[in-house]
């Protein structure tokens, strides 16, 4: 473990409370097949940084409920416009996208700290990409597949 927080890099990490960036790597098996290979680098984390990535995710998914039961009372209780019942539920699911989007953002962070996404910045993640692994956390996949 670091001698620092990587998301702060002022607090010593503490022992449990690590990102675990999970990866994994395609490679060839025995009779010609392919196999996936699986890894985890412990991203080091202090009590206060951790404590921000929950704040951020707790908003993140009260954002998404709301938009969501929002979307439900307007389309599916009150139904002010006659619509398909599949484009209905398709509605209310995209209503959620918002919260989504602020999902391990920095909204609610203290100045200085990282998001929990910066996890893939960190030299034991970067050294195994270059290895040819990938980022296998939804959290922490960036657009455009540059993992």
């Amino acid at each position: 473990m670091g001698a620092s927080c990587w998301f702060c890099g002022e607090r010593p990490p503490v022992h449990g409370m690590s990102r675990i960036v999970k990866l994994n790597k395609g490679a060839a098996a025995a009779g010609g097949g392919m196999s996936i290979l699986h890894s985890a680098v412990a991203v080091p984390r202090c009590a206060g940084c951790l404590a921000g990535h929950e704040r951020v995710n707790g908003i993140a998914f009260a954002i998404c409920g709301a938009g969501a039961i929002a979307a439900f009372l307007i389309l599916v209780v009150w139904s002010p416009i006659d619509v398909a019942g599949w484009l209905k539920a398709v509605l209310v699911l995209l209503s959620a996208g918002p919260g989504g989007m602020l999902m391990a953002g920095t909204l609610g962070l203290p100045a200085g700290q990282k998001p929990e996404t910066a996890a893939t910045a960190y030299a034991g993640v970067e050294a195994m990409k270059r290895g040819g692994w990938v980022i296998d956390d939804a959290l922490l996949r960036t657009p455009g597949g540059a993992n």
